[in-house]
């Protein structure tokens, strides 16, 4: 079965197109001497244009990035492979089910800060990361006037909300909990109780968890993937709506410097 990879159409949009290759093409004028690593090191300050046209660039890729991690989820999700240093870690199906899921919600969470930080990049409003906040963003001048932008983003925001509940059990309570799982879990701690006391299984744990472990997974998967493509269908409108704004902002740096 082929993966499915609804974000791909993110990767043609030109809007992205003109990001990416405007960034890049400063990083080569700029001439980066340890181009391999995190933090740059150029030859020569960037202008005010260039430095626009970097930020702009690092904001999308962390965009990007973050739906590549969260479109690859639902198959680290379904692949599991049981070594022994993972078997003398304690690191089971059950576990290795719960990390994916909740890396997941997580990361669903991540999408709003990273575009928020591409609009702050977009308008030029030179915020410091920490303070990409909603009530900072959207209520800017430059951008509470941009009705395409704030319908996109609020648009956005609406269908995130979907996970917001489990992303704050999660970071503020203790992880993900369903009733399946913990019956995996339990499965787990039964067939190693009679291990430890030398009794013979008195079920077949190995079927039940496989069984539990595939209902689990198949349904996880579906869900991501149907999820992944209505986010999919949220960024393409925001980038279409960033992308004028984007334009005439490198317009002005551009024509303000004379190039």
């Amino acid at each position: 079965m082929q993966q499915t990879l609804p974000f791909a159409k993110l990767q043609i949009l030109p809007f992205v197109n003109e990001v990416t290759r405007a960034a890049v093409q400063s990083q080569v004028e700029l001439r980066d001497r340890y181009p391999i690593r995190v933090q740059p090191h150029y030859e020569r300050d960037p202008d005010e244009h260039e430095f626009y046209l970097l930020g702009v660039g690092k904001a999308l890729v962390e965009v990007l990035t973050c739906c590549e991690h969260l479109q690859n989820i639902p198959l680290l999700l379904s692949n599991y492979h049981e070594t022994p240093s993972m078997k003398r870690a304690g690191i089971n199906r059950q576990r290795h089910i719960v990390f994916h899921i909740e890396s997941y919600i997580i990361r669903v969470q991540g999408i709003f800060d990273r575009v928020l930080k591409l609009m702050d990049a977009v308008f030029h409003l030179l915020n410091d990361p920490k303070n990409c906040r909603p009530h900072i963003i959207l209520k800017n001048v430059k951008v509470k006037h941009h009705d395409p932008v704030l319908s996109a983003v609020k648009k956005l925001e609406k269908l995130l909300d979907r996970y917001a509940a489990q992303r704050n059990e999660v970071i503020h309570a203790g992880s993900f909990q369903e009733d399946r799982l913990r019956v995996l879990e339990m499965y787990y701690v039964l067939e190693n109780a009679e291990r430890v006391e030398g009794k013979q299984p008195s079920r077949d744990y190995a079927g039940l968890k496989s069984e539990m472990s595939r209902e689990i997974v198949t349904e996880k998967k579906k869900e991501f993937t149907a999820f992944n493509a209505e986010l999919a269908a949220c960024l393409i409108e925001v980038f279409a709506a960033l992308a004028p704004c984007y334009t005439r902002e490198e317009h002005v740096l551009r024509l303000r410097l004379g190039k």
